[in-house]
């Protein structure tokens, strides 16, 4: 069940927001009502008009504000009109406090936010002028006090309420390029799992493809045990595709990047490739004629992404190797020294232009994969000749 938050901790919901007008508009109508009463003062007359038409301006100045974030235009003219009819009238003491609160969500909700203002400001305006012509001996003194006060208020309010829609604007364009760069890395990730998964297994079937097509006539058991090859890796291959595509069905929200590999519990899967099946990958790479020696310790406790990502090095690294350099002999070498994954991958080829470092999609996956950990890649001819493949991943592992 999931935590409760504190009231104050958690975004309020329209209906909460809603009630708190409520309670808002009603303390302000009490608080107008109340003025209707009060004596003049030296600047400003005692309300003398009738009750029932006192109580109508204050229903109009305050009531309305009860629903300001259902109908905020309609709201801030009454409002507006109510405000302008008090201060014209003496039946109010208030800064046009309704008025305000509406042109604020006038300008958080970016409805119009100018034609309010310009609104709000010729209501006082209005409002100024008529009192004006109504108690002239009074007229001294108040055009200071709503010039001075009440306009202040507005445009404070006013500005207020466009720099909270300014945020609110900037933290969901930022949310928006969060999500298209996570969908984006999420690609990337599919990308090169695919990448890895289908180049070495058709890679593979390719080369012993050829060899049954060669040799079915001369030596058919040959040919056949070709066959069984290209029947596993076609298998396993098919597996692994189903998997992928299983747990991206399977996920509610935008599955993990490459560096936190996806769970695959409770989907009847097996667990992505780590370093202890390089031996197996090894064998494959051996039955497409590369004398593969393997050096890697047996167990290593590291984290299973780091460990996915130096199986898909080797696996691209053999791929080539099977692409490219044919039936020759390739060192694999896996360790960890002095904190960090050491991955080296060397063949005894002749290398060549289309191993050139940097082309091709395996070569970038390479690099992205150890670029993501922060560690160097290097992949290019080797001094003896062939072709070297090194990669160091950053880890806390420790050599057993």
């Amino acid at each position: 069940m999931p935590e409760k938050r504190p009231f104050l901790a958690r975004k309020l919901k329209l209906r909460e927001l809603v009630a708190v007008d409520v309670i808002a508009a009603a303390a302000l109508l009490v608080a107008h009502i109340s003025f209707l009463s009060l004596p003049g003062d030296a600047s400003q007359e005692p309300f003398t008009g009738p009750l029932w038409f006192g109580w109508l301006i204050s229903i109009v100045a305050t009531a309305p504000m009860a629903v300001r974030r259902l109908w905020p235009g309609p709201v801030l003219a009454l409002t507006l009109l109510g405000s302008a009819l008090a201060t014209m009238f003496d039946a109010t003491r208030e800064p046009w406090v309704p008025a305000a609160a509406a042109l604020y969500i006038m300008a958080v909700t970016n409805r119009r936010p100018v034609l309010s203002l310009v609104a709000a400001v010729g209501s006082v305006v209005i409002a100024v002028a008529f009192t004006s012509v109504l108690t002239p001996a009074q007229f001294s003194k108040l055009p200071r006090d709503i010039l001075f006060l009440v306009v202040p208020i507005m445009v404070a309010v006013w500005a207020v309420g466009r720099w909270v829609e300014a945020r609110r604007s900037y933290t969901a364009r930022s949310a928006h390029q969060l999500a298209q760069s996570m969908v984006g890395d999420e690609r990337l990730r599919i990308a090169r799992e695919l990448h890895d998964v289908v180049a070495h297994s058709m890679s593979l079937i390719a080369v012993k493809a050829g060899i049954a097509n060669h040799i079915a006539d001369q030596r058919p058991e040959e040919a056949r045990d070709a066959l069984r090859v290209i029947e596993s890796t076609s298998r396993t291959t098919l597996i692994e595709m189903r998997q992928m595509l299983g747990i991206l069905r399977s996920s509610p929200t935008l599955p993990p990047t490459s560096a936190s590999p996806p769970a695959e519990h409770g989907h009847g899967l097996t667990p992505a490739p780590g370093l202890a099946d390089l031996p197996a990958l090894a064998q494959q790479a051996r039955s497409a004629g590369v004398d593969v020696t393997m050096s890697a310790p047996p167990s290593l406790s590291l984290p299973s992404g780091l460990e996915l990502s130096a199986y898909r090095i080797v696996q691209e690294a053999l791929t080539n190797v099977v692409k490219h350099a044919g039936p020759v002999a390739c060192a694999v070498e896996v360790s960890v020294r002095e904190g960090a994954l050491r991955v080296s991958v060397v063949d005894s080829g002749r290398g060549g232009p289309a191993r050139v470092p940097g082309s091709g999609h395996g070569l970038i996956g390479m690099r992205e994969r150890v670029m993501m950990y922060g560690g160097q890649f290097s992949a290019g001819p080797s001094p003896s000749g062939g072709f070297a493949v090194s990669a160091t991943l950053p880890c806390s592992g420790e050599s057993p």
